[in-house]
């Protein structure tokens, strides 16, 4: 999964977590509401903290190709 897709999974899951705290259906959604939040949030942070992935190279470009020699 591509870091784009677990940014979409954390805020899904904040997301349900508030929908959770907010029904007024059952007392069971509304206890599970706080930590599903809260896992999103950490899920969220973890991402954040993460360092950034190194851009790929461009198709047919190599060390020769910016001018340097081989030596």
């Amino acid at each position: 999964m591509t870091r784009t897709g677990l940014y979409r999974l954390a805020t899904a899951i904040i997301l349900a977590g508030f929908a959770m705290l907010i029904q007024p259906l059952t007392m069971v959604a509304f206890r599970w509401g706080v930590p599903v939040m809260v896992a999103g949030i950490v899920l969220h942070a973890l991402l954040d903290h993460l360092p950034a992935p190194r851009p790929a190279a461009a198709p047919g470009r190599d060390a020769t190709a910016k001018g340097e020699t081989e030596r």
